[in-house]
C-alpha cells in the first residue's frame, strides 16, 4: 500500500470529500493525547525493525539512505519517509506533514517537500497549519491516509513474523507500553476510525 493510491475507506471516494462540509484537520485533546503515546512506541518499533535480519523495513518495501557524515538513516517508501526523531509524509494534491517522534503535533504544507540532506532532527521541518477549507481536507485526508499504512504496517509485521514479535519485542521496550504488541494495527484502525467520523 503507498499513500498515492490509498483511500482509508474503500466505500467512499475520497476525491470528493474536499469538498463536503466544512472540517478542521486538527485532533481532539484526547485523541491527540492517544495518537502521541502509540506513535512513540511505534517510532522505538521502527527502530527495533531495523536491527532484525533481515532489515524488516527493507523486506517490507523501503529503501534507505545513509547520511554522509553522522546523522540518521532515511528510510522511504511511496510517500513515506522515515528517520528516528520523526515521519514526513506526501502525496500528489495533497501536500506534505511532518510528525516528529513525541508529542504528536502534525504540521502541513502545502506541497510535496525536499527531504534532501535531511540527516538530523534539528533540521526537521516544521511547516504550518492549513487555512482554507480545502486545504483542511487535504491535510485531513493526508493524515487518515498516514494513520492507515501505519496499520497496515503492523497488520503486515503481524503476518510476517507473527503477533508474538511485537509482544515479545515490547517487554524490553525502555518506557512503558501504550498499547500491548498485538494491538497496535487495532489500535490505529481506531484512531483512524475516530478521526475519520
Amino acid at each position: 500500500m503507498n499513500l498515492y493510491s490509498f483511500h482509508p475507506s474503500s466505500n467512499r471516494d475520497t476525491r470528493w470529500r474536499l469538498f463536503d462540509s466544512p472540517r478542521h484537520w486538527s485532533l481532539s485533546r484526547e485523541l491527540k493525547e492517544n495518537a502521541s503515546l502509540l506513535f512513540e512506541q511505534q517510532m522505538w518499533c521502527f527502530g527495533q525493525d531495523i536491527k532484525r535480519d533481515p532489515n524488516l523495513l527493507l523486506s517490507y518495501g523501503f529503501s534507505r539512505e545513509r547520511p554522509p557524515e553522522g546523522g540518521s538513516t532515511m528510510y522511504r517508501s511511496d510517500g513515506i519517509f522515515l528517520w528516528g526523531f520523526g515521519i514526513i509524509a506526501t502525496a500528489p494534491g495533497l501536500g506534505s506533514i511532518s510528525i516528529k517522534r513525541s508529542g504528536f503535533s502534525p504540521t502541513w504544507a502545502t506541497d510535496e517537500v525536499s527531504v534532501k540532506s535531511l540527516w538530523e532532527p534539528e533540521r526537521f521541518p516544521s511547516f504550518s497549519s492549513p487555512i482554507s477549507q480545502r486545504d483542511h481536507w487535504r491535510a485531513a485526508l493526508l493524515l487518515e491516509r498516514t494513520f492507515a499504512w501505519l496499520a497496515e504496517y503492523e497488520a503486515w509485521i503481524s503476518k510476517e513474523c507473527g503477533s508474538y514479535y511485537r509482544r515479545s519485542l515490547l517487554q524490553t521496550a525502555p518506557e512503558k507500553r501504550a498499547v500491548p504488541g498485538e494491538s497496535m494495527e487495532r489500535t490505529w484502525k481506531e484512531i483512524l476510525k475516530r478521526y475519520s467520523s
